[in-house]
């Protein structure tokens, strides 16, 4: 691929939906909560800020670094002792970017772990906390459930 096209592209891109929507926009959200290190890069470069995503078992898909490397053998530790619910337990960050751990809420099974996931994030003060769903398949008691459980989260001092 021809990277001047794809930046040009991107911020093209990124120009039109904030005249759209009549705001900066500096959050990506990854097709599929994946992203390759190849277009963190090239996101980083055309201005996003912000993203969130799934973890990876590659260790390569990142700028290495110190914290990413810490955070990512911490990830995978929670992963096999099966404790993916607490994988909010940081945040990377690479020159003006701040990555955030998504938290998963796609069935009612999901619900106690996503309030032990939220119940970390702020006991570590973040800032946000970015819950992944698939809006289409939620049930009308997820919806529901959901929007207790943030207004909750909320309340709490």
């Amino acid at each position: 691929f021809d990277r001047k096209k794809e930046i040009t592209a991107l911020k093209q891109a990124k120009k039109r939906l904030e005249r759209y929507f009549q705001t900066n926009i500096h959050m990506f959200s990854p097709p599929n909560n994946s992203l390759n290190k190849q277009n963190f890069l090239l996101l980083n470069e055309v201005g996003f800020s912000t993203f969130y995503h799934a973890f990876g078992f590659n260790l390569l898909e990142r700028p290495f670094s110190r914290e990413y490397f810490s955070y990512f053998v911490l990830n995978l530790i929670k992963i096999f002792m099966k404790r993916k619910y607490l994988r909010s337990s940081g945040l990377v960050k690479f020159n003006d970017t701040t990555e955030y751990p998504s938290l998963v809420f796609y069935s009612m099974e999901d619900l106690p772990f996503l309030k032990l996931a939220l119940f970390h994030a702020k006991q570590k003060n973040f800032d946000k906390v970015i819950i992944a769903i698939h809006n289409w398949e939620m049930t009308h008691e997820m919806r529901s459930s959901l929007r207790d459980l943030i207004r909750s989260f909320r309340n709490v001092g």
